[in-house]
């Protein structure tokens, strides 16, 4: 039995030292790397902004806001947004592509469910532009005083039909950190 137990322990120890042997030598040309990790803290994003209203309209009229309503974006100076745009509740937001996307909000009255309960908007919304600015992706930085100032305006068309009443409609705007 002593001699059962003597080998049985040889063979462990020998088959361990081969193990670390062999472990030791299919590191031996191994490489180490590092990940850096890192993190970035910003403010929280806040949108601000003015009601836009066209005041009363005669049937049949057009009125072109003469003077724009501001909208700001506020945020972390330098980063960089993205912003999109829906013009209903249903809709789907697009991304703002720059002062030549016009956005289409439908204004409506009673139950806003015959074309005479619905007052047809064309806006725009603008602003100065920045260094960093990528219009085309709806990309837009953060200027000095941790802010975006945007202009929002438009035309509303009163058709000659149209039911009076008071209108009302949204236009969404979501930013967030790209």
């Amino acid at each position: 039995m002593k001699k059962v137990l003597l080998l049985t322990g040889i063979m462990a120890l020998s088959m361990a030292t081969f193990a670390a042997t062999t472990t030791a030598e299919k590191f031996a040309d191994a490489v180490e790397g590092v990940v850096n990790v890192k993190a970035k803290v910003v403010a929280p994003l806040q949108i601000v902004a003015i009601d836009l209203d066209f005041g009363t309209m005669i049937q049949g009229e057009t009125i072109t806001h003469e003077s724009n309503v501001p909208l700001d974006i506020l945020g972390t100076t330098g980063e960089k947004l993205l912003i999109e745009i829906k013009t209903s509740e249903e809709g789907g937001y697009v991304k703002y592509t720059g002062s030549s996307h016009k956005f289409n909000v439908i204004l409506k009255t009673g139950t806003g469910a015959t074309a005479e309960e619905k007052l047809t908007t064309e806006l725009t919304m603008f602003t100065a532009g920045a260094p960093g600015d990528d219009t085309t992706n709806g990309i837009y930085v953060l200027e000095a005083g941790n802010k975006k100032e945007f202009m929002i305006g438009g035309t509303a068309e009163a058709k000659t039909n149209q039911a009076v009443g008071d209108y009302t409609g949204e236009l969404y705007i979501r930013a967030k950190y790209y």
